[in-house]
């Protein structure tokens, strides 16, 4: 984690989907198949996932920039 990280709440799946203006199933989505980072606390089978906004905001850019037609990475 970096510093900004550290310095930040974590959100939940609620407030990860309000921010991108999207359902809850698709955060999951987004987590389990399209590579959101997702940090994990607890037992594997009941985990509680926490996102981080700046993360979960650079995912988002990256995705973005990948989407675009002639931009070179």
């Amino acid at each position: 984690m970096t510093p900004l990280e550290l310095d930040q709440d974590p959100l939940t799946i609620d407030e990860v989907a309000e921010l991108l203006g999207v359902a809850e199933v698709t955060v999951r989505r987004y987590y389990t198949h399209e590579g959101l980072p997702v940090h994990r606390l607890g037992s594997a089978r009941n985990a509680q996932v926490r996102f981080f906004r700046g993360e979960v905001l650079e995912w988002l850019r990256s995705r973005w920039t990948a989407n675009q037609p002639g931009e070179t990475p």
